[in-house]
């Protein structure tokens, strides 16, 4: 509320990875908000931002799983994961830790460098997979 000042709400809305949102649903939920709204109150419909969230991990595999299976199976679960956070929920480290380390064939893992930082969106914007770079230990 009073986003732009007394008497004003922002509302940001986004649609998933397989279906974005377009300037048609921005009319809609506009006209839907403004229909319903309280007298004297001034609301603006408008897209959220998308925000990069990509990693990159060192990771170990079990004996008798492939490092390529595995990695992939990394990459989806961790994808999913981010393309289902709301508006202003952050990535976190600890999350995709717990997604990574608790992929089948997983041995061990850590995250790679300076890149590698929680992401955190503010009220009008929303994280985006921006990938996962995956590399063998060696």
């Amino acid at each position: 509320s009073r986003a732009r000042g007394a008497g004003t709400i922002d509302v940001c809305i986004r649609g998933k990875s397989d279906s974005p949102v377009n300037s048609s649903h921005i009319d809609k939920v506009q006209q839907l908000l403004d229909e319903n709204r309280e007298l004297n109150v001034d609301i603006l419909v408008k897209y959220a931002t998308p925000v990069k969230a990509g990693f990159s991990i060192y990771m170990d595999v079990l004996d008798g799983y492939s490092f390529a299976d595995v990695s992939q199976a990394v990459t989806k679960k961790v994808k999913k994961h981010i393309d289902s956070l709301e508006i202003s929920q952050p990535a976190l480290l600890c999350d995709l830790g717990d997604i990574i380390y608790h992929t089948t064939g997983v041995k061990n893992y850590s995250f790679r460098d300076a890149y590698c930082n929680d992401v955190y969106p503010t009220q009008e914007q929303y994280c985006e997979y921006n990938g996962i770079d995956i590399r063998q230990v060696s």
